[in-house]
């Protein structure tokens, strides 16, 4: 039996007047089966749906995208 893997993605804008549709297109052209989303800012150390996708995805592949990444998000994984 031949086992695939889920490939979940991660899209995160800071603020209400962001759009997430880029990102969500992108993760979806990545073949993302499940996308973990939130409008939080990037200084903001705790991220629940960030930490939701890295624990779903332990086995799996979590794909993100730029420019997501920052101090307080390196914190988190």
């Amino acid at each position: 039996m031949h086992n695939r893997r889920m490939i979940y993605g991660y899209a995160r804008v800071s603020s209400n007047g962001q759009d997430l549709a880029q990102q969500l297109a992108q993760l979806d052209a990545a073949g993302c089966t499940k996308v973990y989303r939130e409008k939080i800012s990037g200084g903001t150390a705790e991220r629940p749906q960030l930490k939701r996708a890295i624990a779903r995805s332990m086995r799996d592949v979590l794909m993100v995208t730029s420019p997501i990444v920052s101090p307080a998000t390196r914190a988190t994984c």
